[in-house]
């Protein structure tokens, strides 16, 4: 069953990288297209090369290649040779090479758009402790646990964040209200929780008491007379679905929502960065993105179309940060040429990509080996070796 998870984890983890590299290299390589760029080639993957898959009747080679964290599409001129000639990337006006460049951040936006419509459509979990939505669009609901604290009853019964509770000592409900008021009936009392965890019914008995206050949180005008309850944070989760209509609003305003949460959570990143000179724990690479995906696939499809959509809006932000090697990166260097009338040096933008590049590559090394270390690959691998 291990290798099992593990090898569905390593499956599902391609398949969610192949989606995001294929659709974002289209949008660069339609816009190419379009304004009439010769497109050399269509990489999934970085060099060097593996193989060759075939070669289009345009010219196109479609190649696999050994480093599997991106892909590529390679054009005629794009680092500032044959600018004379009419199908190169340098000879196109500013903003079309603006445009080309962007492709793929707008088809990782595009992407994005669809698959939360997709998931509106057929049915999407969602929080509903403070969102109002019409019942006759909720499909299923229950009463989730979002967290756990420490050295409580419900910690040392077992129970997990995102087990859903569905009864206490018999009682049904799919109301907050309802489950916190049941639990605090019963002060030192056993009590007898029915939980749902990865599909399976588990009965769960511990005894609601009095909670400590946390001195950290707790403040003058707050009350700190003691909480009966087993100390977990409650929050209603449902599977909302929408009709088709709505859920193309739904898909493009939460793009817009998404969108600024992530970029709140870069800004906060980057400040960080230049406050304590630390990456927060919470940032990860290639392996956290595995890990994920695998525990996505196990939840069932639409888990899977969320996260892909999340990791879509993810990829465009960070591509269209002005960040050398970055989409961002180039359309910075050609706003300068635009303002400045001529072209930098091609030396010198070649070194500053390759620089920044290898930057890149090296952060995501270093966060790589965290994730490692954080999720014990070494020791899993070993077990599957083992056994």
């Amino acid at each position: 069953m291990f290798r099992f998870n593990m090898l569905l984890t390593i499956i599902i983890f391609f398949i969610v990288l192949s989606i995001l590299v294929i659709a974002h290299e289209a949008g660069h390589f339609i816009a190419a297209k379009h304004f009439g760029v010769r497109v050399d080639e269509f990489g999934l993957g970085f060099p060097p090369r593996a193989k060759t898959l075939f070669r289009s009747a345009d010219g196109v080679n479609w190649t696999l290649n050994w480093l599997p964290i991106g892909g590529f599409v390679k054009l005629k001129g794009e680092d500032g040779q044959n600018r004379e000639e009419p199908d190169s990337f340098g000879h196109k006006a500013p903003w079309k090479r603006i445009v080309i460049l962007s492709g793929g951040v707008l088809m990782n936006f595009l992407l994005a758009f669809l698959l939360l419509t997709i998931g509106y459509s057929f049915g999407w979990p969602q929080d509903l402790t403070e969102q109002k939505v019409a019942s006759k669009y909720i499909k299923e609901q229950n009463v989730i646990i979002a967290y756990v604290e420490k050295k409580t009853p419900a910690a040392r019964a077992g129970l997990k964040a995102g087990d859903f509770i569905k009864s206490v000592d018999g009682a049904e409900s799919t109301e907050l209200a309802d489950i916190q008021n049941l639990i605090k009936s019963k002060p030192n009392q056993e009590v007898n929780l029915e939980i749902e965890r990865n599909k399976q019914l588990i009965n769960v008995a511990l005894t609601p008491g009095e909670l400590p206050i946390n001195p950290d949180t707790s403040s003058k005008d707050q009350n700190t007379t003691p909480q009966i309850g087993i100390g977990v944070a409650l929050a209603k989760y449902g599977v909302v679905r929408y009709p088709v209509y709505l859920a193309i609003g739904m898909g493009a305003k939460n793009t817009v929502v998404y969108t600024g949460k992530i970029m709140d959570a870069f800004g906060t990143l980057i400040k960080d960065l230049i406050v304590t000179h630390k990456v927060s724990p919470n940032i990860g690479g290639p392996v956290m993105i595995a890990a994920l995906s695998g525990q996505a696939a196990r939840l069932g499809w639409i888990y899977i179309i969320q996260f892909l959509a999340l990791l879509s809006l993810n990829l465009a932000i960070v591509n269209f940060l002005p960040i050398p090697a970055m989409d961002g990166g180039r359309v910075l260097f050609v706003l300068i040429e635009k303002f400045k009338g001529r072209a930098i040096s091609l030396n010198v933008e070649t070194w500053i990509h390759v620089i920044g590049f290898w930057l890149l590559i090296g952060l995501t090394v270093l966060i790589t080996a965290r994730d490692i270390a954080r999720f014990q690959v070494w020791d899993k691998i070993k077990a599957i070796i083992a056994s």
